[in-house]
């Protein structure tokens, strides 16, 4: 059981309560905060996070992309990285990571958006 988090805050019910979440939901919740804190910066926990934002586009092919993911998630019971692909917008100066996933069993992808200016483009 973890507490339902939308956009780095807590989802409260309308008694202001916290929000629950279980299951798969809980699991992609956990996926996603490892994915987007850079590896190093959780105070708590300087294992916790990805570095997937420090690769440059010619770093970040598919079989770095794959380990700096799979290093992320590594230790998530439940969870296994099936795939990972990027696409480049020049136009946007922009990256997203598209990462395939098995949570208990069932299959599902997240996208990771990344800012201009870590990646050189």
């Amino acid at each position: 059981m973890d507490f339902r988090l939308e956009q780095k805050d807590l989802v409260c019910s309308q008694g202001g309560n916290p929000d629950s979440i279980t299951g798969v939901e809980e699991l992609l919740q956990r996926v996603m905060i490892r994915l987007t804190v850079p590896r190093g910066r959780f105070a708590y926990n300087a294992q916790l996070g990805s570095r997937w934002e420090d690769l440059t586009v010619e770093q970040a092919q598919p079989q770095e992309l794959l380990g700096v993911i799979r290093q992320a998630l590594d230790g998530l019971d439940g969870v296994t990285v099936t795939g990972v692909e990027k696409q480049v917008d020049p136009s946007r100066r922009s990256l997203t990571l598209r990462v395939s996933l098995t949570v208990l069993g069932t299959e599902t992808e997240v996208e990771l958006l990344g800012e201009e200016e870590n990646y050189g483009l």
